[in-house]
């Protein structure tokens, strides 16, 4: 929606899924110290090792109930490796998920995170249980060398402020229902039940989305076991939090934004009536005021709201978020606007002109080519930005357009109908409202006071000569602290803007701004190559060794399945015999 169809990144991105299939369901979250002043304290220690342990062991073991059936992590999880189980990005990878190995007493986690084998160690270091290479950057945020521990030929022992458990769901329509159940179900519950054992009151609460679910207390009763039992062992774990986001949560936030900005759309409605209707009437008196005509002029603003985006859903056009959160208000405004204006041109008709329909003609004919102008111009500004490459904006810039002529064309067929009828309940006697039980003499309104205060007291001085140059001096000052300002405007998408401040998918990239330091995964995909051609091989493993090297923006190791296949049909390795590689090293490529 924010890239043009054509440009580079979508015909790539399109071409990934359509090839290799939609990107995997991210799930992921982060255990952080709670407190400011303990942001930058090392957490990577066994007791709080503890606390993934079963956290971790919760999500794994927990089942999704769906239509009748149960459902585990197993069933959706990325396997790199057949049959070898689920991959996890997490800390306890580091012990194979094995709690009696964390808790040796011969266990030293900072040793075992610096990959070096013992001289009496058989197997590999620093793989998970089913055989991949736990990623540091990927389980750890905040990371510095422990004092004393750096070295030329080692690598340091690592304290880490933040340590981050990521899962890998498969993403394809088939089972997207039953994965985002087991998101909310699972992933989401057991994160909010982490957090209510730390009795930390940071997201626990179970509305919206997860109405209904109830906390793991298994999970609460092994999380308050772990504190009790390292303060009765004298050791004082610092208060932590957990933030999370699974690949649903976008769409969570969303209905709790909507939800939000639906309340307050409705504020600003009701507010914008009793301001129009106490201002264009001559509040408090029963036969003047305006709160009929107001309701009228509201519903003329909601009806254009209506026929904006109707329209456009009706013609299969997306609705962005931006849409729903800024074309209200701009109606809203505009709409506003002409109420006004035609209210005050039809008040400033002369008296002696008494037929209803001159008046509302004399009002027209004096009002009606400028809000027809400005009409013409807002919606031709926004019709123009139809001509951009970007799904997103054209789309606010077609539903703004729609609602801008919607809102002039009702104006004149629903609003000023509704100022002559208002105006015939005055002629006849009729109050406010309640005009059709009630009926007396005809008053007249009284004398305005606002306007002539306005015009004896404010606009004199906004004449006056020190006022002029008072605005020239302040507007060249906010026009060159502009001009110098412009280049530290911040391009680029921040999710955060869009999102509700304080909902757990803020505090989530909240958190990661902070602790984070892997960034977004970066694929190279090569087209029409003669794989049997042995020199595009060197030049494809060439290519992954200089990507290697780029350790400014690219963490090592760098996968290419062409190493690895070269390596598997290499007849003289150790593993030929066990993986048959003397028998495809003699098959074609293909």
């Amino acid at each position: 929606m924010w890239v043009p169809p054509a440009s580079r990144a979508a015909v790539e991105q399109d071409y990934f899924a359509k090839e290799f299939g939609f990107f995997f369901r991210i799930n992921t979250g982060w255990i952080t110290p709670l407190n400011e002043e303990d942001a930058h304290k090392d957490i990577f220690q066994k007791p709080y090792l503890q606390l993934i342990y079963y956290l971790q062991d919760a999500f794994e073991k927990d089942t999704a109930s769906v239509q009748g059936m149960d459902y585990t992590l197993d069933a959706f999880c990325y396997k790199p490796i057949s049959g070898e189980g689920c991959l996890a990005e997490s800390p306890m990878q580091y012990f194979k998920m094995n709690y009696t190995v964390l808790m040796d007493p011969n266990t030293d986690p900072k040793a075992i995170a610096q990959c070096i084998p013992t001289e009496d160690q058989t197997g590999r270091v620093c793989f998970d249980r089913i055989g991949t290479p736990v990623l540091t950057f990927a389980v750890f945020g905040g990371t510095s060398c422990e004092a004393g521990t750096e070295g030329k030929c080692q690598a340091c022992k690592i304290d880490a402020s933040g340590m981050q458990l990521t899962f890998l769901l498969d993403n394809n329509n088939y089972s997207l229902e039953t994965t985002e159940e087991w998101e909310r179900q699972v992933y989401i519950r057991n994160w909010k039940s982490f957090n209510y054992a730390l009795g930390n009151d940071y997201h626990t609460d179970m509305s919206g989305p997860m109405e209904g679910i109830s906390y793991n207390m298994d999970l609460v009763a092994n999380i308050q076991k772990v504190i009790s039992d390292n303060k009765a062992a004298g050791i004082e774990m610092i208060p932590v939090k957990g933030d999370y986001m699974a690949e649903r949560s976008i769409e969570d936030n969303i209905v709790l934004e909507t939800q939000q900005n639906s309340s307050v759309a409705v504020i600003s409605y009701i507010l914008m009536f009793i301001y129009v209707s106490v201002a264009i009437g001559f509040f408090p008196s029963p036969m003047h005021m305006k709160f009929g005509l107001g309701a009228a002029g509201i519903f003329v603003v909601i009806g254009a709201l209506l026929v904006s985006i109707g329209s456009t859903s009706y013609f299969n056009q997306k609705v962005t978020m931006i849409s729903f959160e800024v074309v209200p208000f701009l109606i809203l405004a505009i709409g506003v606007d002409n109420m006004f204006l035609i209210s005050r041109a039809e008040r400033s008709v002369p008296s002696y002109v008494k037929s209803l329909d001159e008046r509302i003609g004399f009002a027209l004919k004096e009002i009606g080519p400028s809000i027809f102008t400005a009409a013409l111009c807002e919606s031709i500004a926004f019709f123009i930005g139809l001509l951009t490459d970007v799904p997103a904006l054209r789309n606010f810039c077609l539903i703004a357009g729609i609602g801008v002529v919607a809102d002039f064309v009702l104006q004149l067929l629903i609003f000023v109908p509704a100022l002559a009828i208002d105006k015939m309940r005055i002629e006849a006697g009729r109050r406010d409202l309640i005009c059709c039980c009630c009926k007396g003499e005809v008053e007249q309104p009284r004398a305005e006071w606002i306007r002539p205060a306005y015009n004896k007291h404010v606009v004199p001085v906004l004449f006056h000569w020190l006022t002029k140059i008072a605005v020239i001096g302040i507007t060249i000052c906010l026009v060159i602290i502009g001009s110098m300002s412009c280049n530290k405007i911040v391009l680029g998408l921040n999710q955060n803007v869009s999102l509700v401040a304080g909902s757990d998918l803020y505090d989530y990239f909240e958190t990661l701004y902070i602790y984070g330091e892997a960034g977004p995964p970066a694929y190279l995909v090569f087209k029409n190559v003669n794989y049997t051609n042995p020199e595009n091989l060197v030049q494809m493993n060439a290519i992954a060794a200089e990507l290697a090297t780029l350790n400014d923006t690219v963490m090592a190791p760098v996968y290419s399945w062409v190493g690895g296949f070269q390596n598997f049909i290499n007849p003289t390795g150790v593993w030929a015999d066990t993986c048959g590689s003397k028998q495809a090293a003699v098959l074609g490529f293909d």
